[in-house]
């Protein structure tokens, strides 16, 4: 019974120091790794299965496809992923409302995500 419990319990933890050992970045996608020693590397990861190490380093996956950040009146704020915004209303001189729409086309430079997640944070949408 011991014995199998033993068994057990380093099949476990062997399953936990595996799946700690590697990072899998899909396509459209790059890497960036927090190092407890170090902080943020400034190397990126790209697609691939790379190596990193468990307990010590984590990696945030960053998206480097073009984002589409809308402002209309279509946009609901309710939706988890939605990014965007409600239209931008002023008053002209001649005391007329107008509302502003627009889209935004963003993407990340690859160089420049250590310093994004480190200076702005993994929320840069919401915050920009």
């Amino acid at each position: 019974m011991s014995d199998s419990l033993d068994k057990l319990m380093y099949s476990f933890v062997m399953e936990d120091v595996l799946k700690g050992l590697f990072i899998k970045v899909p396509p459209g996608y790059v890497a960036c790794v927090y190092d407890l020693g170090r902080g943020v590397l400034k190397k990126v990861l790209t697609p691939g299965l790379h190596f990193k190490i468990p307990f010590w380093q984590k990696a945030r996956l960053f998206n480097t496809q073009t984002l589409e950040y809308a402002i209309s009146r279509d946009f609901n704020p309710a939706h988890p992923k939605a990014m965007g915004d409600v239209p931008i209303g002023a008053v002209t001189k001649s005391n007329k409302k107008i509302a502003i729409e627009g889209t935004v086309l963003l993407r990340l430079d690859i160089h420049q995500i250590p310093n994004i997640w480190q200076t702005i944070g993994e929320d840069f949408v919401e915050k920009i």
